[in-house]
């Protein structure tokens, strides 16, 4: 059984009167620390983590989490896009507190669907893949990381570490223009020993035809993105 840590966020002078105190779990700082890396969590995607490796918790369960993160002052939760479920992400004191490095960040609807999508990959590769390592997007924009890049200046959405192999992964959900596809693709190939795609199946056949174009093309596999769900 996971020991609870004596860990409390206190309310600060001033603050909100709901920042009260909470003591965190060895669940909540994993789960805290998982969708600080990935910018943000669906809560039905967040009800799927926080029953890993087991089976889901209920929403309820789930909503009960948040509602004691956004007390501490620790995550904020909004529904922004009519009809559809909510979405969870860290404030700075969230990610002080559990020691991540990256600036506050609030989402727009516009880049809910993408920030969807890449967790369900996360998911999937991590579920296929144990042992494997994960880093995001908004890891691989720090600094430090920048300096481990030479492919143009494109940031891949996630690099997985499988082994000793390190794997560019790409959610494209959209088409880019032919020239600008071929030009990241191929980038990417000379980068990365292993380069994965997950895309619907309509722009999956554009990046076929990309990877037809460059060379080191057998290091690059487009996946339908279905097969994540």
């Amino acid at each position: 059984m996971s020991e609870v840590l004596a860990r409390k966020v206190e309310g600060i002078g001033g603050g909100r009167a709901d920042k009260g105190i909470v003591r965190l779990t060895d669940r909540d700082i994993a789960s805290l620390r998982w969708v600080g890396e990935q910018y943000a969590i669906r809560i039905d995607q967040l009800a799927l983590l926080l029953g890993r490796p087991a089976n889901a918790v209920s929403d309820s369960t789930a909503r009960g989490v948040v509602s004691r993160w956004v007390r501490g002052g620790l995550a904020e939760y909004r529904k922004l896009i009519a009809g559809e479920p909510g979405f969870v992400w860290l404030t700075r004191r969230g990610l002080r507190h559990i020691d991540l490095p990256f600036k506050p960040w609030e989402p727009c609807a516009t880049v809910l669907n993408h920030i969807y999508w890449v967790n369900q990959v996360r998911f999937s590769v991590e579920n296929r893949h144990e042992g494997s390592k994960w880093r995001s997007e908004r890891e691989l924009r720090q600094g430090a990381a920048m300096q481990t890049f030479d492919n143009g200046g494109h940031i891949v959405d996630a690099e997985a570490m499988l082994n000793e192999v390190v794997v560019a992964v790409e959610v494209e959900l959209t088409s880019k223009s032919s020239a600008r596809r071929t030009s990241i693709m191929a980038e990417l190939a000379k980068s990365y020993a292993t380069v994965w795609y997950f895309a619907p199946r309509d722009v999956g056949a554009l990046l076929e035809k990309a990877r037809a174009q460059i060379s080191n093309s057998e290091r690059v596999r487009v996946y339908p993105l279905e097969r994540v769900r």
